[in-house]
């Protein structure tokens, strides 16, 4: 069984933490048909914009700590229309 790879981790401040590493996400999604394709991407923050960020922490609003999205990129063919 190989673990999904890391792809991008963001560097985190020094009070925070991943809450999920490879292994927990390889053993969840270990079925799904499109493993061998999966990646992984870390970042802290479940927003754009850091003053955003900060102030969904300061009002206790709730923050992503997973998101899960599948890109299906369909292969397309092509050739030269020349004769």
């Amino acid at each position: 069984m190989n673990q999904i790879p890391t792809q991008y981790r963001s560097k985190i401040p020094k009070d925070h933490g991943f809450p999920l590493g490879s292994k927990a996400l390889t053993i969840t999604f270990l079925d799904t048909p499109q493993y061998e394709s999966l990646v992984a991407s870390y970042d802290y923050m479940d927003v754009f914009w850091d003053s955003d960020y900060k102030e969904n922490l300061d009002s206790k609003n709730e923050i992503a700590v997973l998101t899960v999205e599948y890109k299906h990129r369909q292969t397309t063919l092509s050739s030269s229309n020349a004769n």
